[in-house]
């Protein structure tokens, strides 16, 4: 038996689901393309940079306070 056919969605099935999972897998896909094409484009924002930064500013800020 072939796996995809028997996971794979029927018309009746694809009909039933609500406006809100549908909303779902719209933003899902989205942003999984979005992540697919950066990692192909190997192009990072500056906004990626500046987040970075913070994150790795955080982790060595707060070592120090919660030690006192």
């Amino acid at each position: 038996m072939d796996v995809w056919r028997s996971l794979k969605m029927t018309d009746e099935s694809a009909d039933r689901t609500s406006p809100a999972d549908k909303d779902f897998v719209r933003q899902v896909s989205a942003k999984a393309a979005r992540k697919l094409r950066v990692q192909k484009d190997g192009q990072q924002t500056v906004w990626f940079g500046l987040g970075m930064s913070g994150l790795i500013g955080w982790s060595v800020a707060v070592q120090p306070l919660l030690a006192q």
